[in-house]
């Protein structure tokens, strides 16, 4: 798909030549231009398409080449207009089910949260509580963006977009980035109860009920019944 270019990110690699992010929105006719704001960011509403990809030009004269191509502010977004760019979105159905890894998370990998509220009976009292459980993801399939002909087949790896999947998937396992779920049997749900507070529970043993509605201190007060009538209503 054509598309227009929005940010591009140089990333410094130390003593290797840098990376660059580019982010860009596809762009079938001119009428998708306006989805576009004034920024050229575009609208988070917008059923266009968006793509994220990762450029290495393997030499020092191609790196310039592609700053050359775009102007940009500090933050890497592209002002103005520059050359598009193809680029098309691969799904590709992986050979083992895996777990995407997230040391910063409560699982260790990508999860889902849900969060339920409860109550339960504790030493005759009554708690509410939250019930947080972490749920990783299981993922069967990885999406890839690649570099795309006018014919709109992948430009990359000779054309081969398959063999180009398993290559970075078998790379993304061997750097424990995906976690294969055959293997990864430490990785398990995790579930959270947190008490919120504590309500008094009456001990159904013990507790009438009519109780509350019987006061012993005004009907067995010596009183007939047109006397507490006459009392009830001298106000």
């Amino acid at each position: 798909m054509k598309c227009k270019v929005i940010s591009l990110i140089k990333v410094k690699q130390g003593n290797h030549l840098p990376y660059f992010i580019v982010r860009a929105i596809g762009i079938e006719n001119e009428e998708d231009a306006e989805y576009l704001d004034e920024d050229d960011y575009w609208n988070s509403l917008s059923p266009l398409p968006k793509f994220e990809k990762k450029l290495f030009p393997p030499t020092e004269s191609q790196v310039k080449a592609l700053e050359n191509m775009y102007t940009t502010d500090s933050r890497g977004n592209v002002i103005g207009n520059g050359p598009f760019i193809r680029l098309m979105s691969y799904k590709w159905k992986t050979p083992s089910p895996y777990f995407i890894s997230r040391p910063n998370s409560v699982t260790g990998v990508c999860e889902r949260v849900r969060e339920t509220k409860d109550f339960r009976m504790r030493q005759g009292k009554m708690s509410n509580y939250i019930k947080t459980e972490y749920i990783p993801e299981v993922f069967t399939f990885m999406t890839l963006t690649f570099l795309e002909t006018e014919n709109g087949e992948c430009a990359e790896n000779g054309g081969d977009a398959e063999g180009l999947c398993k290559t970075v998937f078998e790379k993304a396992v061997t750097s424990g980035y995906f976690l294969l779920q055959k293997s990864a049997t430490h990785i398990k749900e995790v579930v959270e109860i947190e008490e919120i507070d504590e309500l008094e529970s009456r001990n159904s043993n013990t507790y009438d009920e009519w109780n509350d509605y019987y006061n012993n201190s005004y009907y067995n007060d010596g009183l007939d019944m047109d006397q507490q009538d006459e009392r009830f209503w001298n106000f």
